[in-house]
């Protein structure tokens, strides 16, 4: 996939300087800029979608929101595999199902879209006897699942901005099937 960001030349000096100062490889830039760039679009999104439905969200929209989220992230500049984002979404929706997690008031954890809500629930979780084995059996899938919740109801309930490096007057190309490549 092809992605053009128009930049002005000056910009794109200056761009070129720091990363001559710091040592840095201008396909990983340009990518985690790129990633932040989407990560924020899909927050305003999602926000608008929330505003304009005017109504809670049910575990399965919520779901989608998270995957959807999963996806506008990366890891070493690479996006998350999507087996691996829909074996957290699995973790997350099934797990409190389990005869282990009796004591905790929710079988879905989409079902949960409050941050501080979660943050209890989470340390209920964390402290039911057999959790470390039930973790351990995905070998640490559930902790790590939980950690990706957690931080997707913080990014939810915020409003941080990404700066807008985009101007228009010189056309720079840069292709995103590059920056994947190892």
């Amino acid at each position: 996939m092809n992605i053009q960001i128009s930049i002005s030349e000056d910009i794109y000096k200056k761009f070129q300087a720091a990363l001559i100062l710091t040592d840095e490889k201008e396909d990983v830039v340009l990518g985690n800029l790129i990633s932040k760039y989407a990560h924020e679009t899909f927050k305003k999104a999602m926000v608008k979608t929330l505003d304009d439905n005017n109504a809670d969200i049910n575990e399965k929209e919520q779901r989608q929101l998270f995957t959807n989220w999963f996806r506008s992230l990366t890891k070493n500049g690479k996006p998350y595999n999507l087996v691996t984002i829909s074996g957290y979404a699995g973790r997350l929706e099934n797990a409190c199902s389990n005869p282990l997690f009796d004591s905790i008031p929710v079988n879905n954890l989409f079902t949960v879209t409050d941050f501080d809500e979660f943050i209890v629930i989470q340390k209920q979780i964390k402290e039911c006897s057999g959790y470390s084995e039930f973790d351990a059996k995905s070998h640490n899938g559930f902790t790590a699942a939980l950690k990706k919740y957690e931080e997707f109801l913080k990014f939810q309930s915020t409003d941080d901005s990404v700066p807008n490096i985009i101007a228009t007057s010189q056309t720079s190309s840069y292709n995103s099937d590059d920056a994947n490549r190892t």
